[in-house]
């Protein structure tokens, strides 16, 4: 589950708040957002710690194993084409201290002498940037901004969206992690949505649908 928040700039004219506004207003707000974090390159720290369980075969129990890993990259967007949704590029420059000796030789396949097929070149953009995950599970998903693909005014019809009761966003932090906690001055609404149709951005290895569900938080300006 994931939590964002969307805090909504402009004002709208007077008329009743609905869910349909809000999710306009989100629309937009991705939309904007994209355009202006398109135009840098920001760095990221990334921490990844994986267990995985206990085994038991016919030797004696294998123990539990546990992987730490520390990835400094360069986070970006990138666009193969203008038909195409924006893809999060993960340039991974050090792991656990130390540098990634490719790095000239990938960038350069990847975007001086892309693929002939935008498929491809997006498949590649996806690889490389989960090439450094740890754990038993093949992923290429956790990216910073995955949820804001579903609020996309394109891909918005896809999920059956609903206002929850709970006035703010339900943020539960993995152990050991800081919580962030979040305060603004507007009312806050808290909207559950359900992927329903297929396929879904989410597939296993095998292409098994794996539809996905969240709350976002949106603030609605009160009308005036």
């Amino acid at each position: 589950m994931t939590t964002l928040i969307c805090a909504a700039t402009a004002v709208m004219l007077a008329q009743e708040v609905t869910l349909q506004s809000v999710l306009v207003r989100a629309s937009v707000y991705v939309d904007d957002f994209h355009r202006q974090l398109a135009s840098i390159v920001a760095e990221e720290r990334y921490i990844q710690d994986a267990v995985t369980p206990a085994q038991k075969t016919s030797k004696p129990l294998v123990h539990p194993v546990t992987e730490h890993r520390l990835l400094l990259s360069d986070l970006l967007l990138v666009k193969p084409s203008r038909d195409r949704e924006w893809l999060q590029f993960r340039d991974v420059f050090e792991v656990d201290g130390t540098p990634v000796r490719d790095r000239t030789e990938r960038l350069t396949r990847l975007f001086l002498r892309p693929s002939a097929s935008t498929s491809v070149q997006i498949e590649k953009i996806l690889s490389e940037s989960a090439r450094f995950n740890v754990g038993t599970i093949q992923r290429n998903i956790n990216a910073p901004l995955m949820p804001l693909l579903f609020l996309e005014a394109d891909n918005q019809w896809r999920f059956k969206f609903k206002r929850t009761r709970a006035r703010t966003p339900a943020v539960a932090p993995t152990e050991g992690a800081a919580g962030a906690v979040f305060r603004v001055s507007a009312e806050v609404w808290v909207i559950e949505y359900e992927e329903r149709e297929r396929p879904t951005f989410i597939r296993s290895t095998s292409f098994r649908p794996m539809p996905a569900r969240c709350k976002v938080g949106a603030v609605p300006i009160t009308p005036r």
